[in-house]
């Protein structure tokens, strides 16, 4: 591989790849190539300016060059697919977030007044409409606090103050996601077998290496100690202890032999056993119980609820004071102002 040395040390050297586009797959080969030196010590990748920084043993620059000059995408492979998917998720957030910020920039600049007046105006209809339906409930809510900031400065003709807020507003709403999002996908991963391929036993009592992908219900799997039981199934030969923890959550081992049912992403703490595959992969308890769990974070947390039901009781309050404000120093600037700093918001983001 061809690269250009930015900046050298005795156990730090930064490089820059010379290709126009590096890809989050090329990213992940290699810094999982680099990595698999013990000399070694860290591998930060970016691929957006095709860059490396290589963190290595005092003394072992010479190696770690050699190491760079012998790399070839073609010859080497990544692993783990879920880091591709992580960095798929912060790459997409981080265009939603440039990309709106850009765009804010670019209309201040370039676009004249009168447009950004008709566009702020039409952007806030959504909001309105929002804070209306609230009151047509019968509740003060948050969205009745945001619909009537943005109509109070587009009545006063503050399009610009309109447009920050919903500007504000947007970026709150792509953290909130993303934060989510992330959430939900570092969970699945810390959940994820990671088992790639198991030893099935044949007609002809024969064990070869299969992936786990590929086995169907009726084939025997064979698990040994310390292995991850990658499917759920029956035991048809054996005799082994099985950490039940991450699905039953029992602290001690259960006792498993022939007859006795085990299932995927449990462990053989001692033993060995045969067992006859009941479901496939994806399709097993181990599978449900994740979907289930990716499920429930669509749901809100008794925290969550509780500052949802907090931050709505507030918007009473800043209302008041807005009143307040406006009758003690008869500036509606001032008193619009309250609607702008309120805590309602921060609440209903901070606690996800």
């Amino acid at each position: 591989m061809k690269c250009k040395i930015l900046h050298e040390s005795c156990i730090r050297l930064r490089v820059r790849i010379f290709q126009q586009h590096m890809s989050i797959e090329q990213a992940d080969i290699l810094e999982e190539y680099l990595n698999s030196f013990d000399f070694i010590t860290k591998v930060i990748v970016n691929e957006r300016i095709c860059t490396s920084t290589i963190f290595f043993e005092e003394g072992k620059v010479s190696e770690v060059k050699n190491a760079l000059a012998v790399f070839d995408y073609h010859t080497c492979k990544t692993s783990d697919d879920m880091d591709h998917q992580s960095k798929r998720i912060k790459h997409e957030y981080e265009d939603k977030m440039y990309y709106h910020v850009i765009k804010k920039i670019f209309s201040n600049l370039f676009i004249p007044m009168p447009v950004r007046t008709v566009i702020s105006t039409i952007k806030a209809v959504p909001y309105l409409y929002e804070g209306l339906k609230s009151l047509g409930r019968g509740k003060l809510e948050v969205s009745v606090l945001d619909a009537t900031s943005i109509g109070v400065s587009l009545i006063r003709k503050d399009f610009k103050t309109a447009g920050n807020v919903m500007f504000l507003l947007k970026i709150g709403d792509i953290m909130d996601e993303w934060t989510r999002k992330k959430s939900t996908f570092d969970l699945a991963k810390a959940m994820s077998l990671n088992v790639d391929k198991v030893w099935v036993r044949t007609d002809k009592d024969e064990e070869i290496l299969k992936a786990v992908s590929e086995v169907h219900i009726g084939e025997y799997v064979i698990v040994r100690t310390g292995n991850l039981i990658p499917l759920d199934g029956n035991v048809v030969e054996g005799d082994a202890l099985v950490n039940q923890a991450s699905i039953t959550g029992e602290s001690l081992p259960v006792h498993k032999e022939q007859g006795g049912y085990v299932y995927a992403g449990t462990v053989v703490d001692n033993g060995e056993l045969v067992i006859e595959v009941k479901n496939e992969s994806g399709k097993g308890q181990y599978d449900r119980i994740i979907s289930m769990i990716e499920e429930s974070e669509k749901l809100k947390s008794d925290s969550e609820n509780m500052a949802t039901a907090l931050a709505q009781k507030l918007v009473p309050w800043t209302f008041g004071a807005t009143i307040l404000t406006y009758l003690i120093s008869r500036n509606a600037t001032r008193a619009v102002s309250i609607l702008m700093v309120d805590f309602c918001c921060a609440l209903k983001l901070s606690i996800p």
